[in-house]
Protein backbone atom coordinates (compact mmCIF):
# COMPACT_ATOMS: atom_id res chain seq x y z
CA UNK A 1 0.00 0.00 0.00
CA UNK A 2 1.43 3.34 -1.04
CA UNK A 3 1.77 6.08 1.52
CA UNK A 4 0.70 9.63 0.68
CA UNK A 5 4.30 10.81 0.41
CA UNK A 6 5.24 7.92 -1.87
CA UNK A 7 2.33 8.83 -4.08
CA UNK A 8 3.32 12.48 -4.12
CA UNK A 9 6.88 11.52 -5.06
CA UNK A 10 5.87 9.15 -7.85
CA UNK A 11 3.09 11.26 -9.32
CA UNK A 12 4.37 14.78 -8.75
CA UNK A 13 8.12 14.94 -8.18
CA UNK A 14 9.14 12.49 -10.92
CA UNK A 15 6.83 14.02 -13.55
CA UNK A 16 7.97 17.53 -12.61
CA UNK A 17 11.58 16.43 -13.09
CA UNK A 18 10.62 15.44 -16.62
CA UNK A 19 8.74 18.70 -17.08
CA UNK A 20 11.76 20.74 -16.10
CA UNK A 21 14.10 18.67 -18.28
CA UNK A 22 11.87 17.89 -21.24
CA UNK A 23 9.13 20.58 -21.21
CA UNK A 24 6.55 17.92 -20.43
CA UNK A 25 2.94 19.05 -20.63
CA UNK A 26 1.62 19.70 -17.12
CA UNK A 27 -1.77 18.38 -18.14
CA UNK A 28 -0.30 14.88 -17.92
CA UNK A 29 0.45 15.55 -14.26
CA UNK A 30 -3.05 16.87 -13.62
CA UNK A 31 -4.52 13.58 -14.87
CA UNK A 32 -2.30 11.67 -12.43
CA UNK A 33 -3.37 13.90 -9.54
CA UNK A 34 -7.13 13.54 -10.01
CA UNK A 35 -7.62 10.65 -7.54
CA UNK A 36 -5.80 12.43 -4.70
CA UNK A 37 -7.47 14.35 -1.87
CA UNK A 38 -4.44 16.55 -1.15
CA UNK A 39 -2.16 18.34 -3.60
CA UNK A 40 1.11 19.81 -2.33
CA UNK A 41 3.09 22.27 -4.45
CA UNK A 42 6.50 23.65 -3.58
CA UNK A 43 9.41 25.17 -5.51
CA UNK A 44 8.23 26.64 -8.80
CA UNK A 45 10.83 28.53 -10.76
CA UNK A 46 8.85 30.81 -13.05
CA UNK A 47 5.45 32.56 -13.35
CA UNK A 48 4.30 30.60 -16.40
CA UNK A 49 4.75 27.25 -14.65
CA UNK A 50 2.90 28.53 -11.57
CA UNK A 51 0.01 29.72 -13.74
CA UNK A 52 -0.16 26.31 -15.43
CA UNK A 53 -0.20 24.51 -12.09
CA UNK A 54 -2.95 26.84 -10.89
CA UNK A 55 -4.98 26.01 -14.01
CA UNK A 56 -4.81 22.27 -13.58
CA UNK A 57 -5.52 22.42 -9.83
CA UNK A 58 -8.54 24.60 -10.60
CA UNK A 59 -9.60 22.12 -13.27
CA UNK A 60 -9.35 19.23 -10.83
CA UNK A 61 -11.44 21.11 -8.25
CA UNK A 62 -14.06 22.14 -10.82
CA UNK A 63 -14.50 18.60 -12.12
CA UNK A 64 -14.37 16.62 -8.88
CA UNK A 65 -17.81 15.14 -8.22
CA UNK A 66 -17.11 14.28 -4.60
CA UNK A 67 -15.17 16.33 -2.06
CA UNK A 68 -12.72 18.85 -3.52
CA UNK A 69 -9.01 18.18 -3.07
CA UNK A 70 -7.02 20.34 -0.65
CA UNK A 71 -4.33 22.46 -2.27
CA UNK A 72 -1.43 23.07 0.11
CA UNK A 73 0.84 25.65 -1.48
CA UNK A 74 4.34 26.34 -0.20
CA UNK A 75 5.12 29.67 -1.93
CA UNK A 76 8.87 29.23 -2.28
CA UNK A 77 10.23 32.73 -2.92
CA UNK A 78 13.33 32.96 -0.75
CA UNK A 79 14.66 33.19 2.78
CA UNK A 80 17.11 35.14 4.93
CA UNK A 81 16.43 38.33 2.98
CA UNK A 82 17.13 36.85 -0.47
CA UNK A 83 14.90 35.80 -3.34
CA UNK A 84 15.52 32.34 -4.84
CA UNK A 85 13.24 33.02 -7.78
CA UNK A 86 11.95 35.86 -9.95
CA UNK A 87 10.12 38.59 -8.00
CA UNK A 88 7.36 38.33 -10.61
CA UNK A 89 6.18 35.23 -8.77
CA UNK A 90 4.98 37.41 -5.87
CA UNK A 91 2.24 38.91 -8.05
CA UNK A 92 1.27 35.55 -9.51
CA UNK A 93 0.92 33.99 -6.05
CA UNK A 94 -1.31 36.87 -4.99
CA UNK A 95 -3.54 36.31 -8.02
CA UNK A 96 -4.07 32.61 -7.29
CA UNK A 97 -4.46 32.69 -3.49
CA UNK A 98 -8.25 32.39 -3.73
CA UNK A 99 -7.77 28.83 -5.03
CA UNK A 100 -5.33 27.81 -2.29
CA UNK A 101 -6.63 25.99 0.78
CA UNK A 102 -3.50 26.27 2.92
CA UNK A 103 -0.52 28.57 2.31
CA UNK A 104 2.73 27.73 4.14
CA UNK A 105 5.19 30.64 3.76
CA UNK A 106 8.25 31.28 5.86
CA UNK A 107 8.73 34.73 7.40
CA UNK A 108 10.43 36.24 4.34
CA UNK A 109 7.74 34.96 1.97
CA UNK A 110 4.94 36.01 4.33
CA UNK A 111 6.27 39.57 4.53
CA UNK A 112 6.87 39.83 0.79
CA UNK A 113 3.35 38.70 -0.09
CA UNK A 114 1.59 40.78 2.57
CA UNK A 115 3.52 43.98 1.99
CA UNK A 116 3.07 43.72 -1.74
CA UNK A 117 -0.65 43.37 -1.21
CA UNK A 118 -0.75 46.23 1.29
CA UNK A 119 1.41 48.60 -0.75
CA UNK A 120 -0.54 48.13 -3.96
CA UNK A 121 -4.06 48.71 -2.71
CA UNK A 122 -5.51 48.29 -6.19
CA UNK A 123 -4.54 44.61 -6.29
CA UNK A 124 -7.04 43.50 -3.64
CA UNK A 125 -10.17 44.86 -5.39
CA UNK A 126 -8.91 43.26 -8.58
CA UNK A 127 -8.51 39.93 -6.82
CA UNK A 128 -11.99 40.14 -5.32
CA UNK A 129 -13.76 41.00 -8.58
CA UNK A 130 -11.63 39.04 -11.07
CA UNK A 131 -10.77 35.85 -9.22
CA UNK A 132 -9.21 33.38 -11.60
CA UNK A 133 -8.28 36.01 -14.20
CA UNK A 134 -4.59 35.92 -14.99
CA UNK A 135 -2.49 36.75 -17.99
CA UNK A 136 0.52 38.57 -19.33
CA UNK A 137 -1.30 41.90 -19.54
CA UNK A 138 -2.30 41.93 -15.87
CA UNK A 139 1.14 40.64 -14.85
CA UNK A 140 2.71 43.46 -16.82
CA UNK A 141 0.47 46.01 -15.08
CA UNK A 142 1.35 44.65 -11.65
CA UNK A 143 5.04 44.66 -12.47
CA UNK A 144 4.88 48.42 -12.88
CA UNK A 145 4.06 48.61 -9.17
CA UNK A 146 7.49 47.80 -7.79
CA UNK A 147 7.54 45.67 -4.59
CA UNK A 148 10.12 47.24 -2.30
CA UNK A 149 13.54 47.88 -3.72
CA UNK A 150 15.28 47.43 -0.40
CA UNK A 151 14.51 45.84 2.96
CA UNK A 152 16.56 46.41 6.06
CA UNK A 153 17.78 43.57 8.23
CA UNK A 154 15.18 44.48 10.85
CA UNK A 155 12.33 44.34 8.35
CA UNK A 156 13.26 40.85 7.23
CA UNK A 157 14.39 39.16 10.44
CA UNK A 158 13.10 40.93 13.50
CA UNK A 159 11.11 43.97 12.50
CA UNK A 160 7.65 42.48 12.67
CA UNK A 161 5.41 42.35 15.71
CA UNK A 162 2.62 39.94 16.53
CA UNK A 163 0.10 42.72 15.89
CA UNK A 164 1.60 43.39 12.46
CA UNK A 165 1.65 39.66 11.68
CA UNK A 166 -2.05 39.35 12.50
CA UNK A 167 -2.82 42.36 10.29
CA UNK A 168 -0.92 40.73 7.44
CA UNK A 169 -2.82 37.47 7.95
CA UNK A 170 -6.15 39.28 7.74
CA UNK A 171 -5.01 41.03 4.58
CA UNK A 172 -3.99 37.78 2.88
CA UNK A 173 -7.20 36.02 3.93
CA UNK A 174 -9.20 38.78 2.25
CA UNK A 175 -7.95 37.52 -1.12
CA UNK A 176 -10.04 34.38 -0.67
CA UNK A 177 -7.21 32.31 0.81
CA UNK A 178 -8.69 29.73 3.19
CA UNK A 179 -5.89 29.22 5.73
CA UNK A 180 -2.35 30.45 6.25
CA UNK A 181 0.42 28.80 8.26
CA UNK A 182 3.53 30.92 8.73
CA UNK A 183 6.07 28.21 9.45
CA UNK A 184 8.43 30.31 11.58
CA UNK A 185 8.43 33.91 12.76
CA UNK A 186 11.02 35.96 14.65
CA UNK A 187 8.94 38.57 16.47
CA UNK A 188 10.19 41.75 18.08
CA UNK A 189 7.86 40.84 20.95
CA UNK A 190 10.05 37.89 21.93
CA UNK A 191 13.54 37.41 20.49
CA UNK A 192 14.24 34.25 22.50
CA UNK A 193 11.50 32.22 20.87
CA UNK A 194 10.19 31.29 17.46
CA UNK A 195 6.53 31.30 16.53
CA UNK A 196 4.47 29.30 14.10
CA UNK A 197 1.27 31.08 13.23
CA UNK A 198 -2.03 29.72 11.92
CA UNK A 199 -4.74 32.08 10.67
CA UNK A 200 -8.15 30.83 9.58
CA UNK A 201 -11.81 31.81 9.43
CA UNK A 202 -12.74 28.22 10.21
CA UNK A 203 -13.00 27.41 13.90
CA UNK A 204 -13.28 23.71 13.05
CA UNK A 205 -9.64 23.84 11.97
CA UNK A 206 -8.59 24.43 15.57
CA UNK A 207 -11.30 22.45 17.35
CA UNK A 208 -8.98 19.89 18.96
CA UNK A 209 -6.76 22.45 20.66
CA UNK A 210 -9.60 24.87 21.42
CA UNK A 211 -12.82 22.85 21.83
CA UNK A 212 -14.81 25.81 23.17
CA UNK A 213 -14.25 28.03 20.13
CA UNK A 214 -17.37 28.38 18.00
CA UNK A 215 -17.50 29.29 14.33
CA UNK A 216 -18.64 32.91 13.94
CA UNK A 217 -19.33 33.60 10.28
CA UNK A 218 -21.61 36.56 10.92
CA UNK A 219 -18.81 38.69 12.34
CA UNK A 220 -16.16 37.03 10.13
CA UNK A 221 -13.77 36.68 13.00
CA UNK A 222 -10.29 35.52 12.15
CA UNK A 223 -8.89 32.85 14.42
CA UNK A 224 -5.14 33.33 14.80
CA UNK A 225 -3.25 30.65 16.70
CA UNK A 226 0.30 31.31 17.84
CA UNK A 227 2.56 28.38 18.71
CA UNK A 228 5.58 29.54 20.69
CA UNK A 229 8.71 27.48 21.30
CA UNK A 230 12.33 27.96 22.28
CA UNK A 231 14.58 28.98 19.44
CA UNK A 232 17.38 26.55 18.57
CA UNK A 233 20.54 28.65 18.66
CA UNK A 234 23.17 27.60 16.12
CA UNK A 235 25.46 29.13 13.51
CA UNK A 236 24.36 27.02 10.54
CA UNK A 237 21.76 27.75 7.89
CA UNK A 238 20.12 24.54 6.69
CA UNK A 239 18.10 24.79 3.53
CA UNK A 240 15.21 22.44 2.93
CA UNK A 241 13.45 22.97 6.27
CA UNK A 242 10.41 24.56 4.65
CA UNK A 243 10.08 21.65 2.22
CA UNK A 244 10.34 19.20 5.10
CA UNK A 245 7.73 21.03 7.19
CA UNK A 246 5.24 21.20 4.31
CA UNK A 247 5.68 17.51 3.47
CA UNK A 248 5.31 16.42 7.10
CA UNK A 249 2.27 18.62 7.67
CA UNK A 250 0.66 17.22 4.52
CA UNK A 251 1.33 13.63 5.55
CA UNK A 252 -0.28 14.14 8.99
CA UNK A 253 -3.33 16.07 7.76
CA UNK A 254 -5.54 13.09 6.77
CA UNK A 255 -5.34 11.69 10.31
CA UNK A 256 -7.15 14.67 11.82
CA UNK A 257 -10.16 15.25 9.56
CA UNK A 258 -9.71 18.97 8.95
CA UNK A 259 -8.07 19.87 12.25
CA UNK A 260 -4.87 21.78 11.51
CA UNK A 261 -3.28 22.21 14.94
CA UNK A 262 -1.99 18.71 15.57
CA UNK A 263 -0.53 18.25 12.07
CA UNK A 264 1.30 21.55 12.62
CA UNK A 265 2.60 20.50 16.05
CA UNK A 266 3.81 17.15 14.75
CA UNK A 267 5.52 18.81 11.78
CA UNK A 268 7.25 21.30 14.10
CA UNK A 269 8.41 18.55 16.45
CA UNK A 270 9.90 16.34 13.73
CA UNK A 271 11.44 19.27 11.85
CA UNK A 272 13.22 20.32 15.05
CA UNK A 273 14.28 16.73 15.69
CA UNK A 274 15.91 16.67 12.25
CA UNK A 275 17.50 20.12 12.74
CA UNK A 276 19.05 19.10 16.07
CA UNK A 277 20.49 15.99 14.46
CA UNK A 278 21.96 18.11 11.65
CA UNK A 279 23.49 20.53 14.15
CA UNK A 280 25.17 17.65 15.95
CA UNK A 281 26.65 16.10 12.80
CA UNK A 282 27.77 19.53 11.55
CA UNK A 283 30.06 19.75 14.61
CA UNK A 284 31.85 16.62 13.43
CA UNK A 285 32.84 17.88 9.95
CA UNK A 286 36.42 17.46 8.86
CA UNK A 287 36.73 19.42 5.60
CA UNK A 288 36.46 23.12 4.91
CA UNK A 289 33.63 22.64 2.41
CA UNK A 290 31.63 20.63 4.92
CA UNK A 291 32.04 23.33 7.55
CA UNK A 292 30.18 25.92 5.46
CA UNK A 293 27.57 27.89 7.38
CA UNK A 294 25.02 27.15 4.63
CA UNK A 295 24.34 23.49 3.99
CA UNK A 296 21.57 21.14 2.85
CA UNK A 297 19.42 19.44 5.46
CA UNK A 298 20.50 15.82 5.88
CA UNK A 299 17.52 13.48 5.94
CA UNK A 300 17.31 9.69 5.70
CA UNK A 301 14.39 7.29 6.00
CA UNK A 302 15.98 5.80 9.13
CA UNK A 303 16.27 9.21 10.79
CA UNK A 304 12.70 10.06 9.88
CA UNK A 305 11.46 6.74 11.24
CA UNK A 306 13.20 7.42 14.57
CA UNK A 307 11.52 10.82 14.80
CA UNK A 308 8.13 9.34 13.93
CA UNK A 309 8.55 6.59 16.52
CA UNK A 310 9.33 9.16 19.20
CA UNK A 311 6.34 11.36 18.44
CA UNK A 312 3.96 8.40 18.06
CA UNK A 313 4.73 7.42 21.65
CA UNK A 314 3.28 10.74 22.87
CA UNK A 315 -0.38 11.34 23.52
CA UNK A 316 -2.08 14.57 22.49
CA UNK A 317 -1.79 16.24 25.88
CA UNK A 318 1.94 15.57 26.05
CA UNK A 319 2.49 17.11 22.63
CA UNK A 320 0.39 20.16 23.53
CA UNK A 321 2.38 20.66 26.73
CA UNK A 322 5.61 21.17 24.77
CA UNK A 323 4.41 24.43 23.27
CA UNK A 324 2.88 27.69 24.42
CA UNK A 325 -0.29 27.85 22.32
CA UNK A 326 -2.65 30.83 22.31
CA UNK A 327 -5.63 31.89 20.25
CA UNK A 328 -6.33 35.46 19.17
CA UNK A 329 -9.85 36.09 17.86
CA UNK A 330 -9.81 39.13 15.61
CA UNK A 331 -12.76 41.07 14.18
Amino acid sequence: MKTLLQGVYELVYKPLQKYIDNKMNLLDISVSLRPYDIILSGYIADPLTLNEIHKFVTNIKDNRITRNPFWICDPVLGDHGTFYVSKELVEVYLEILHTVDILTPNQFEFIQLARKLKKNANILPYLKTNMGVTGEQKLSELNQLEIFNRETYENIYGGISLTQSIEYCKLLLETGLKNIIVTSLNLIDDFDHLFTLLATYNSNAIATCFPNVKLDLENCKVNVVTIRYKQIVHSKIFYGMGDLFAALFTSFLPEYDGDLCFPILKAIYITHYIIKYNINISREVTTESESSSVRPLYLSSKLLQKALLEINQMNGDTLLSLYDIKIHRIE
